[in-house]
């Protein structure tokens, strides 16, 4: 069984993992900006593909805000992902296997 990466930043874009070893996770980490609801596939696909994504919904209305969530929650239900919300219309996607480490 893997035991997943600890999510603690060690400089830009470098994360230990659980037995000490340092590797770069900024190539499957995007941010995505939705304008509309629209958008959500790509946010969606990116999950899909076992990324970690930080989704800024700030420039967003409730409505499509809760659709977003809504829709994200789903994909993360079916790819065992979890949801963190950072910030005011903020959220980062974690795939299954990572583990996030608050300090």
């Amino acid at each position: 069984m893997k035991e997943g990466i600890i999510m603690k930043k060690d400089g830009k874009g470098i994360f230990k993992e659980k037995d000490g070893k340092r590797k770069d996770y900024s190539a499957i980490h995007i941010t995505l900006e939705p304008k509309e609801f629209e958008d959500a596939k790509k946010i969606a696909d990116s999950m899909i593909q076992e990324r970690m994504v930080t989704i800024n919904m700030g420039k967003l209305g409730e409505g499509e805000i809760q659709r977003i969530i809504d829709l994200i929650r789903g994909v993360a239900f079916v790819t065992g992902a979890k949801i963190i919300k950072v910030g005011e219309g903020v959220f980062i996607s974690i795939p299954k296997g990572v583990n996030n480490e608050e300090n």
